[in-house]
């Protein structure tokens, strides 16, 4: 599917130096079909941008209900479909953020998952999985943290990918907050 190409290209490459001339000669399609989609880059990129995270927002809630484990639901809501963007380069994260529009739907997202991370730590506390933290404090450090993250020039500095430093923040909070002999779940473990 074109929107699939485009993903994938974005994700190589970023989109800033990207004109619809040379989306159009990279995908061989014509401009009028980039534009049958949407009214111009900015609107196409937007496109892309929306649709690939309310792909992972998908994959995320997935992984939220296939587990009752408090530390591998805290796990898939900060990592929750990082899969996609693993390829991702800085290029693409520098991207994201220089461009308004798409910081804007990175901001909306970013939001969402910070509510749903304070229910699950709330929950986890509950249930005993998680020592007596304020969840609110837990949701300020991840937020500040993962908006720190977002910034090229910080993977930069720490040679990361962002769901590479994702992955890594993922450990340390749930290092942080799980109780005494809780398994932190890892990227490269499957049954995270």
């Amino acid at each position: 599917m074109l929107l699939d190409e485009l993903e994938r290209l974005f994700v190589a490459e970023g989109f800033t130096h990207l004109s619809v001339a040379n989306l159009a000669a990279r995908l061989r399609v014509s401009r009028s079909t980039l534009y049958r989609l949407a009214t111009g880059k900015q609107e196409l990129a937007e496109l892309v941008i929306s649709r690939m995270l309310d792909r992972m927002d998908e994959s995320g809630r997935a992984a939220l209900e296939k587990s009752a484990d408090p530390a591998a639901r805290v796990a898939a809501c900060l990592g929750n479909g990082t899969a996609p963007v693993r390829t991702g380069g800085l290029e693409f994260s520098r991207d994201l953020e220089a461009n308004p529009g798409t910081r804007a739907i990175c901001d909306r997202r970013q939001a969402l998952v910070m509510a749903v991370l304070e229910g699950l730590v709330e929950d986890g506390v509950r249930s005993g999985g998680f020592r007596p933290v304020p969840a609110a404090l837990v949701v300020q450090v991840a937020d500040a943290a993962h908006t720190r993250l977002r910034d090229a020039a910080v993977l930069a500095a720490l040679g990361m990918t962002h769901a590479e430093a994702i992955d890594a923040l993922a450990g340390i909070l749930l290092d942080g907050i799980s109780g005494p002999g809780t398994t932190v779940p890892r990227p490269d473990d499957p049954e995270g």
